[in-house]
């Protein structure tokens, strides 16, 4: 979307108008603005097309600074002096869009299960696999939880032979098939070795 800044002329005050002048010609302008105020930022946007009139009307400062005070949207604080009327219009249209948009994606209902596990003081290690599986690793073995079951009994992943497990995670990624890959990563030290990694 392009930016202009268009000066609309303010009216002339009620002592300076013209004679033959009307106290509604005088105030047109200042009822605009109180008018705008309370359009939405697409309303204003909209007004653009009316005509040659409002379509400058609509680039006044005046106009984004009394939207911008009374309009319900989260927006950076202003408007202040320094803000510029781009800046005020930029604000509250991307203020405006994410309003739309707002929530992501529909709310729904979450429900909690409470699960009790057999965590001994070995397990320091754990990973969450899609909300569905637990890993626990500890330094003589890997085991896994399906969270999906009511029996929670785990089952076993890894044991090494003679080795301690040092550190241990899950990395999950997906197949250009769309089936899902977890890997189960491991650093174990033996007692004579250097490191290494299942």
């Amino acid at each position: 979307m392009g930016f202009s800044v268009v000066h609309v002329p303010r009216p002339v005050p009620l002592e300076n108008a013209h004679p033959t002048a009307t106290k509604i010609e005088a105030l047109l302008i200042d009822v605009l603005y109180v008018v705008a105020s309370f359009l939405s930022v697409a309303d204003v946007i909209r007004l653009r097309q009316v005509s040659r009139f409002f379509h400058d009307f609509t680039f006044d400062r005046e106009v984004w600074s009394n939207l911008y005070r009374t309009i319900k949207l989260p927006r950076p604080p202003g408007p202040y002096v320094k803000q510029s009327t781009r800046f005020l219009e930029h604000a509250l249209v991307t203020s405006a869009k994410v309003d739309l948009q707002w929530p992501p994606t529909k709310t729904r209902q979450i429900s909690w299960t409470t699960r009790v596990l057999a965590i001994s003081h070995d397990d320091e290690y754990f990973s969450l696999i899609h909300g569905e599986r637990l890993m626990v690793g500890g330094s003589s073995r890997v085991r896994c939880f399906d969270l999906r079951l009511s029996a929670t009994a785990p089952s076993l992943v890894y044991k090494p032979q003679g080795e301690e497990i040092r550190f241990f995670t899950c990395v999950s990624t997906v197949t250009t098939d769309g089936e899902t890959l977890t890997f189960a990563v491991c650093e174990q030290y033996g007692s004579s070795q250097a490191a290494g990694t299942v």
